[in-house]
């Protein structure tokens, strides 16, 4: 079977090692076939973070507000269940991260359950899938608010500032320039039957987080509450992948404040999906700004 993926980078070459997983299998069928089509665009992450405030943050609030409204306008489903408060937003603090937090969960059930805004009782008739309006507006209100949260203080994303440095690898496929929705065919569900595979840390490349809710080490720098059913694992991939700079992560997962805020030990449910590791990287790794598929050997 083949196992090495290879890749060349503007540093030098790139390669890593398949994990003997039925995930990583599922993994890579679908990234060679997301490759043939897509450019794939590497840049560094560090995370969490959070940004010094400038006139951005004011856009970025705008923005929030206009597609809100935009939204509450819509005459086949009710507004959201909570009015929008400018002030509220400009402070900037875990007040302004608590509505953030309400205003992504409402657009996460309304988009998994097409009906409501809580999980509830149905609130407006079911919106078809292929609602094109609804698709679009939900998704820039949705990471619209993900832009705001980078200026967002609050203690966990101050004390853990810039602390997991990784290299992202993703398709350049989105629908719209606003924001990023995929191509039909990029996003791929993935199956309950491989959470057996899911790991809290011991690999150098893991999928890129591609989720509708929040991963825990998101929703624990947003303060979010662990125990709502959308602060999950990837429920799907794209092909795009992250390649760990060092164990950050495992160091991460292994802090009292991340154990006090989850209240218990974290498992690997917690974490994410491994796919491989590496066997020759740069010197660099996240330098790299170019990089290309050669083959699987």
């Amino acid at each position: 079977m083949k196992k090495y993926l290879n890749f060349t980078t503007n540093c030098g070459p790139l390669v890593f090692k398949l994990l003997d997983t039925g995930f990583a299998n599922f993994w890579v069928e679908h990234f060679l076939n997301i490759q043939k089509n897509y450019n794939l665009q590497p840049y560094k992450t560090q995370w969490p973070y959070v940004k010094e405030r400038d006139s951005s943050a004011d856009e970025i609030i705008d923005t929030i507000i206009r597609v809100f409204n935009d939204i509450n306008q819509i005459d086949y489903i009710v507004p959201f269940p909570e009015p929008i408060n400018r002030s509220t937003l400009e402070k900037l603090d875990l007040d302004a991260q608590a509505f953030l937090n309400r205003l992504h969960r409402y657009l996460v059930t309304a988009t998994e359950r097409r009906d409501r805004w809580i999980d509830d009782a149905p609130q407006f008739n079911w919106i078809p899938w292929e609602d094109q309006e609804i698709h679009h507006l939900f998704n820039l209100l949705n990471q619209t608010i993900h832009k705001l949260e980078e200026y967002v203080v609050t203690p966990h994303r101050k004390q853990f500032h810039y602390f997991i440095t990784s290299l992202e690898v993703t398709p350049v496929a989105s629908q719209y320039t606003d924001c990023t929705v995929y191509e039909d065919g990029v996003d791929k569900e993935i199956s309950d039957s491989f959470m057996k595979d899911l790991r809290l840390s011991g690999h150098d490349v893991w999928i890129k987080k591609d989720i509708l809710g929040k991963d825990f080490v998101t929703a624990f720098a947003d303060h979010d509450d662990p125990k709502k059913s959308d602060v999950r694992s990837p429920p799907m991939i794209s092909g795009g992948f992250l390649i760990s700079a060092d164990d950050a992560r495992k160091k991460f997962f292994e802090t009292a404040e991340f154990k006090n805020w989850l209240g218990f030990e974290p498992t690997d449910a917690q974490g994410s999906y491994p796919i491989g590791d590496i066997v020759t990287k740069p010197k660099n790794i996240t330098e790299i700004t170019e990089l290309r598929f050669i083959d699987i050997s």
